[in-house]
């Protein structure tokens, strides 16, 4: 009797002892995270930082193959063609892709609207997404 007794308290605590642990998880931008049971969670030590979760891509590149770029963040390196209010366009002669920089902070997006000029140079990162009407990138930061 007492064997049956303890069998099944092993087995009605076992469900609750293995869905009380810690979980690692990777997150869209390669970095891991440990999920406690309480709903909290924590980023891995020597886990990639933000800037290092970027893939570098050509702006020709990205043009070739932006429908598998959507969701994904990058980083271009590439000129800048105009600046309209609230967008800019990077590319090279042939390619051009729309940047949305609302997201931005206010100090770059003051940079945009006052310094950027025609072919200066400029790296964006951000998420590649369907914005205005077609694929671009939701700048996160510029350089």
């Amino acid at each position: 009797m007492r064997i049956i007794i303890v069998a099944l308290l092993v087995a009605v605590l076992s469900p609750v002892s293995t869905s009380a642990q810690e979980i690692e998880a990777v997150t869209k931008d390669n970095r891991r995270v440990i999920l406690y049971p309480n709903g909290t969670w924590k980023y891995v030590e020597g886990s990639k930082k933000a800037t290092d979760a970027y893939t570098s891509i050509d702006i020709i590149d990205l043009e070739l193959s932006k429908d598998s770029y959507i969701g994904r963040r990058v980083k271009v390196k590439t000129l800048v063609w105009s600046v309209y209010d609230e967008r800019i366009t990077i590319g090279t002669g042939n390619v051009s892709m729309w940047v949305k920089t609302t997201d931005l902070p206010i100090d770059q997006r003051k940079y945009i609207l006052g310094e950027l000029k025609f072919r200066s140079p400029i790296t964006v990162y951000g998420t590649v997404e369907n914005i205005l009407l077609g694929i671009g990138i939701v700048a996160e930061k510029i350089e």
